[in-house]
């Protein structure tokens, strides 16, 4: 996973990290066979959850991602490992 051009960490199954980025519109990235993107405008201060799954289709492999809640983050993190 990269934020902008930074690599973030290797995605993992149930796995869960932390990491700061600067504030402002991050673009989040990640490729498996094609290339998946999602933006936020991030505010200062704020916690932000982003799942990452990967989606298989009848050909290709890729990842998807999700800003949720943070009930939503807390609740799931609470079942996964930290990296």
């Amino acid at each position: 996973m990269y934020g902008d051009n930074r690599l973030i960490t290797k995605v993992g199954n149930n796995t869960y990290f932390e990491t700061e980025v600067d504030a402002g519109l991050v673009t989040f990235w990640a490729q498996t066979e094609q290339k998946a993107t999602v933006s936020m405008n991030l505010v200062p201060g704020k916690s932000y959850y982003l799942r990452c799954s990967v989606v298989s289709g009848v050909w290709l492999i890729n990842s998807h991602f999700e800003f949720v809640s943070e009930a939503v983050g807390i609740s799931e993190t609470s079942k996964m490992k930290k990296k």
